[in-house]
């Protein structure tokens, strides 16, 4: 067996995905992995415990990794997007991981340490947007006077797309609202549709 530690966040993600976040447990995990209960105790006190890490690392990795190649700003920018509304519809299919941070916001209740870690996560996306953002002004495929907060307008139109996926909604008029108003007046040629299917739910 590998690393012990990151087999339990994996398992942890698919339980979520597969069966919600009552059937997160420490029995679920050991089971599946078929190591002890206190093989998990050992990495994770509590559920809380896992949930962070899960949030600070193993999203935090999958994020980095989804996004990471070598194309210019003005293809970088429209998979940053993507890759957060498909996200949203994982909400509502339960298909494609990783869980959103809305679906994680869901189970946090007013845990302080995982709502940090919540806001960690989302404060990284917006850092990444607005570097994204930058090097596309720099470039002069961007046309913005304050890519930090087209990055936070960006960012706040996703947030409601996993809002309403997460009440059974179609994240389509969000989905919309970036490709007719904000893209366009960002892009200084064509702007691009984004690469996703969403139905008018």
């Amino acid at each position: 067996m590998g690393d012990t530690r990151v087999e339990i966040l994996e398992a942890a993600v698919d339980i979520l995905i597969e069966s919600g976040y009552d059937a997160l447990t420490t029995e679920a995990i050991a089971d599946r992995l078929e190591i002890s209960h206190s093989g998990v105790h050992y990495h994770f006190e509590t559920k809380d415990d896992l949930l962070i890490a899960l949030i600070e690392e193993y999203l935090t990795d999958q994020l980095e990794a989804k996004v990471a190649f070598d194309g210019p700003p003005e293809k970088q920018l429209p998979k940053l997007l993507e890759f957060r509304i498909r996200g949203a519809k994982t909400i509502q299919q339960l298909e494609i991981p990783p869980p959103s941070i809305q679906l994680l916001a869901a189970t946090g209740g007013s845990d302080d340490a995982l709502r940090q870690a919540l806001d960690t996560l989302f404060e990284a996306y917006v850092a990444e947007l607005t570097a994204t953002i930058r090097d596309g002004v720099e470039s002069g495929v961007f046309d913005t006077e304050a890519p930090e907060r087209t990055a936070w307008t960006l960012a706040g139109l996703i947030e409601g797309a996993e809002v309403r996926a997460s009440h059974d909604g179609s994240p389509a008029p969000f989905v919309w609202g970036i490709e007719a108003y904000v893209l366009p007046a960002l892009y200084v040629d064509e702007s691009p549709t984004l690469n996703v299917e969403v139905d008018d739910g």
